[in-house]
């Protein structure tokens, strides 16, 4: 697996989830990671970096290590779970 911060120039945190959103409105900030909601954000028309960090949730779902971190963070693996509800909605998971 390819290493994604290898093209990481600087990271900042933020207090607030409104305050890391403005910035990347009006400072050129690149991507967002939320870890209050769960949540990636991109700036418009970054579709290498959306699909390798999808390649790379995908991986991590099919090896199982998502459902581990889900695991040690949540007491179950809700990945297993989600995609499972997914699964009986949209056949195509």
């Amino acid at each position: 697996m390819t290493d994604i911060y290898d093209s990481i120039s600087e990271m900042l945190k933020y207090t607030s989830v409104a305050e890391a959103l403005i910035s990347f409105k009006t400072k050129g900030i690149d991507v967002i990671v939320v870890d209050e909601n769960y949540g990636i954000g991109f700036e418009k028309g970054s579709y290498a970096l959306v699909e390798r960090v999808d390649e790379i949730l995908d991986e991590m779902i099919e090896e199982g290590t998502a459902g581990k971190i889900s695991i040690d963070w949540f007491g179950e693996d809700m990945i297993s779970r989600l995609l499972n509800i997914y699964r009986k909605l949209l056949p195509i998971f």
